[in-house]
């Protein structure tokens, strides 16, 4: 899983999701700001990050939004690997 803030010092979380795209297990993004609508929350989503979370966080909804995250990776994972063994 990785973190990103909305903007970095050399570029931005659309950077780090392009970092993230070739990679065969590809951990999730979740993305966050100070300042989110739900336009931005779009975004995000349909560029293929994870989530987006607003700061200061919460920490419920920090704890909520990793252990999707988590559990979605992991499922991806169980699934790859029942592909796989099916396959031969």
């Amino acid at each position: 899983m990785v973190l990103s803030e909305l903007q970095l010092p050399d570029g931005n979380w659309k950077d780090v999701l392009g970092q993230l795209a070739p990679m065969i297990q590809r951990p999730r993004l979740i993305v966050f700001s100070r300042n989110a609508d739900n336009r931005l929350w779009e975004e995000v989503l349909n560029l293929g990050a994870f989530d987006l979370l607003i700061t200061p966080f919460r920490e419920h909804e920090l704890v909520f939004a990793i252990g999707s995250a988590w559990l979605d990776w992991e499922g991806e994972q169980e699934d790859h690997q029942s592909r796989k063994h099916a396959h031969g």
